[in-house]
């Protein structure tokens, strides 16, 4: 470090440490139940709602070009809303820490 044009000194580097042990305690059944729930009835409305306009569009020959997708995507929106609860697996959220530059 001496052959520098500037004077420095070396820094140790400061590591963070993880606290562990400390983690929040898992969702209550209830909690986990209700949170399903509602995300399946949400998906189920938002199903539900492009089938309608998909109809509607339909009547069409031009909105079926558009129509007919939307109907498709909206069923099939429904049956994945209403095959979700019955996979078993819990929903597992993923945390990506930045690290500093």
């Amino acid at each position: 470090m001496k052959n520098l044009p500037v004077e420095s000194e070396l820094e140790s580097e400061v590591l963070e440490p993880e606290i562990v042990g400390l983690e929040p305690p898992p969702p209550s059944l209830f909690k986990s139940f209700l949170q399903r729930g509602l995300l399946m009835l949400a998906l189920v409305l938002a199903g539900v709602g492009l089938c309608v306009v998909g109809l509607v569009l339909t009547f069409t020959i031009v909105g079926a070009v558009l129509g007919l997708p939307m109907l498709f995507l909206g069923l099939g929106l429904v049956v994945f809303s209403l095959l979700t609860p019955l996979n078993g697996r819990s929903i597992k959220v993923k945390v990506f820490r930045r690290g500093r530059p």
